[in-house]
């Protein structure tokens, strides 16, 4: 009596996704398609931009992506709102100066952060 051998099946690689590679700076990159072309997007920074939207809090996997968006939304209404500069002077015993705001912001953290912006925009008169 003959015995067959059994073949084996071969485990199959996982295939992984090619997508296009993201620059580390800031500037708006495209991208050639066969249709035409796109805005490569920063998954990342978009999800944290929706979140910020929400106005969920700083935490998750994209925490820092997260706290990032809240600081750069913070010295924007700063910048352009003047009587939300006295609040923040309030709230942070911290003068607001357009060279320093980024050093007071690092040193600032994540959850004063979000509560500061979130209460200047609660109290923005418009």
């Amino acid at each position: 009596m003959k015995t067959r051998k059994r073949k084996t099946k071969s485990k199959k690689k996982n295939k992984t996704l090619k997508f296009h590679i993201l620059p580390k700076n800031k500037k708006t990159t495209w991208s050639g398609d066969f249709i035409g072309q796109i805005e490569v997007i920063n998954y990342n920074l978009w999800s944290a931009r929706k979140v910020v939207d929400n106005m969920n809090s700083v935490k998750g996997k994209d925490k820092i992506f997260i706290k990032d968006e809240y600081k750069r939304r913070l010295k924007i209404q700063l910048k352009k709102h003047k009587p939300s500069r006295k609040r923040f002077l309030n709230k942070t015993k911290k003068k607001y100066n357009n060279k320093t705001i980024d050093k007071i912001l690092n040193k600032l953290t994540p959850k004063k952060i979000e509560k500061v912006y979130k209460d200047l925009l609660k109290n923005e008169k418009h």
